[in-house]
C-alpha cells in the first residue's frame, strides 16, 4: 500500500492510472465536524471537484450515516461532540470498510495519531490545513494510499503507520 508522508508532488509518474481515473470521477464525500462554519468552508472547498453528500455536526450520527450513505471518503473531526475517537474509527471500518476515512482534527498527539491510523483511518491532518494539503490527502487516499503531511510525520512515518 502506498504511503505518502512528505511534500512530494502527487502528479508525478508514481501515481497509478487508476488514481487518474478516480480523480476524473467526482468522489462522494461525507463531512463530520462539530464546527458548523468550518464544515461549510470544507464543503465550499470540495464542491467544485467532489460531491459532498452530507454534513454532520454531531458525532453520534456519523456511524449510522456512513453505513447508510456509503460515501467514498468521510472527512471526520475525531474531537467532535459525540464521536469517540479511536473506538468510533474502528467501528466505522467494521461497518463500512469501503469508505476511506480522513481525519481532520486539532489533536496532534502521537498516541492519538497512531491509534486512529491503526484503527483504519487512511489519512490524518491537523487543523488548520491548506486547501492544497486537503486535496492532496483526498487524492492519495482515493487511490488506496495512506497520507500524513510532513508536519505530522516528523521523521517517524513508519512508526505512525504501523
Amino acid at each position: 500500500m502506498p504511503v505518502h508522508h512528505d511534500n512530494a508532488d502527487i502528479g508525478d509518474s508514481t501515481i497509478s492510472s487508476s488514481w487518474r481515473r478516480a480523480r476524473r470521477r467526482r468522489l462522494r464525500i461525507l463531512l463530520a465536524d462539530g464546527d458548523l462554519v468550518h464544515m461549510e468552508l470544507l464543503s465550499m472547498m470540495l464542491e467544485p471537484d467532489h460531491a459532498v453528500i452530507g454534513a454532520l455536526a454531531e458525532g453520534a450520527y456519523v456511524v449510522e450515516m456512513i453505513a447508510r450513505a456509503k460515501p467514498d471518503i468521510a472527512i471526520i473531526d475525531i474531537g467532535m461532540p459525540g464521536f469517540r475517537g479511536i473506538a468510533a474509527t474502528w467501528r466505522l471500518q467494521q461497518i463500512a470498510p469501503e469508505t476511506k476515512l480522513v481525519v481532520l482534527t486539532t489533536d496532534a498527539r502521537f498516541e492519538c495519531i497512531r491509534g486512529v491510523l491503526s484503527a483504519g483511518a487512511m489519512a490524518y491532518l491537523v487543523k488548520p490545513v491548506s486547501v492544497a494539503e486537503l486535496h492532496k490527502a483526498i487524492a492519495f487516499v482515493a487511490q488506496g494510499g495512506k497520507y500524513l503531511p510532513a508536519s505530522i510525520a516528523g521523521g517517524k512515518p513508519d512508526i505512525l503507520m504501523q
